[in-house]
């Protein structure tokens, strides 16, 4: 009775952290990145889906009672002691100070973290020695293709309902990867699913970055040129940096670093030229001229 206990106990808790992070997938692709290990963001993406998906089926299987000659319990230690030692490396050395081991919605520190793990490694090696002292392992049993699937479908529903949170809004979405950004110019919420915008996207600690805002000071006032804006990924203290280094006429506005590297698809900065949330054109590295803007907008 001890192993099972502990069994179900530990599949619900993989389970209710799948089900967390899979309601919103983009805060934990952020956790993701403050571990500091990946940094591309379709690799971040296909770490965020994976977990979600391996947490799930395994948390499944678990319920279903299903060990495998034992296999399963192995890779539960195994699993919780990679996610233990991933916490651990984010807290040395990236002052990691949430782990999104529950997503957006439990939050936890590595502390704590490390003290849950080892104690369920410690519960289910204890039930694992226990059940093979006692009685062994039990063979699979006749359902056992239905219990599989079962855990499978399970997995593919949750990680298919973070799928589509990040994706639900279909082509129209992908484009206008704009649609539903906005920033403030004083008082006034912007939108940049409407009309046309020229934005930079910076980085805090890009000194390139800081040496292209005079070149957006004078986009700002040529012909033919539309309104220009700024979003800079950084802590805010490194943001405020910013401002006070460069002085920036335009606005200025703060992004999650998720969809900033999203947006650049490589080192800022980048400049984008936007209309009604759609790309119209984009510059690297250097600010555009004017006549290049003007070009871009009167394309097809």
């Amino acid at each position: 009775m001890f192993s099972v206990v502990i069994e179900k106990i530990a599949g619900v808790i993989f389970i209710v952290s799948a089900v967390l992070k899979a309601l919103d997938m983009r805060m934990f692709e952020l956790q993701i990145l403050g571990y500091g290990i990946l940094e591309d963001p379709q690799a971040v993406t296909a770490a965020a889906f994976g977990t979600v998906g391996v947490e799930t089926l395994l948390g499944m299987v678990l319920l279903a009672g299903m060990r495998f000659k034992g296999a399963v319990w192995l890779f539960t230690l195994a699993l919780l002691a990679g996610f233990t030692a991933l916490v651990g490396y984010g807290w040395l050395f990236q002052d990691l100070d949430e782990c999104g081991c529950f997503g957006a919605y439990v939050e936890m520190t590595p502390a704590a973290t490390i003290t849950k793990n080892l104690i369920m490694m410690g519960f289910i090696g204890a039930a694992w020695f226990r059940r093979r002292s006692l009685a062994g392992d039990k063979p699979p049993g006749e359902w056992l293709a239905l219990r599989v699937a079962a855990a499978v479908l399970g997995a593919l529903a949750v990680t298919g309902a973070g799928v589509y949170g990040v994706y639900g809004a279909g082509p129209a979405e992908a484009d206008r990867p704009f649609a539903e950004m906005t920033y403030q110019d004083g008082a006034v919420t912007v939108e940049l699913g409407e009309g046309e915008h020229l934005i930079a996207m910076y980085g805090a600690n890009c000194e390139h970055c800081m040496g292209t805002v005079p070149d957006l000071h004078g986009l700002m006032f040529a012909e033919g040129v539309p309104p220009v804006a700024a979003f800079l990924s950084g802590e805010p203290d490194e943001i405020e940096q910013f401002r006070a280094i460069t002085q920036p006429l335009f606005p200025l506005e703060p992004i999650e670093l998720v969809e900033f590297v999203r947006h650049i698809g490589s080192a800022p900065p980048r400049f984008i030229l936007v209309r009604d949330g759609a790309i119209v054109a984009y510059w690297d590295d250097e600010a555009p001229e004017a006549e290049a803007v003007r070009a871009a907008l009167t394309q097809e």
